[in-house]
């Protein structure tokens, strides 16, 4: 994200305005902020490799906030009629 000064020359903030508001809301440092939005984008990716692989059976994953910074990923078992066997 960067503004545009008056002379047209580019100004990139030093910390993005989404990393300070975070960073303050969490009472986390920018650094740790920055760790936590590299793994929100890494869970989207996960979540939609995951809903491939596992269809139906896949029920989402999501991020919790506090009191810890955990990611949970649910999927419903197999389906037991149709993997046994003879």
């Amino acid at each position: 994200m960067w503004s545009e000064r008056a002379d047209g020359t580019k100004l990139i903030p030093e910390v993005l305005p989404e990393l300070d508001y975070y960073s303050k809301a969490m009472s986390v440092s920018v650094d740790e902020a920055k760790r936590r939005f590299a793994i929100q984008d890494a869970a989207g990716v996960f979540q939609r490799e995951l809903a491939e692989e596992l269809g139906d059976s896949f029920v989402g994953v999501w991020i919790e906030h506090e009191p810890e910074f955990r990611v949970f990923v649910a999927a419903l078992p197999t389906d037991v009629a149709r993997s046994r066997c003879c």
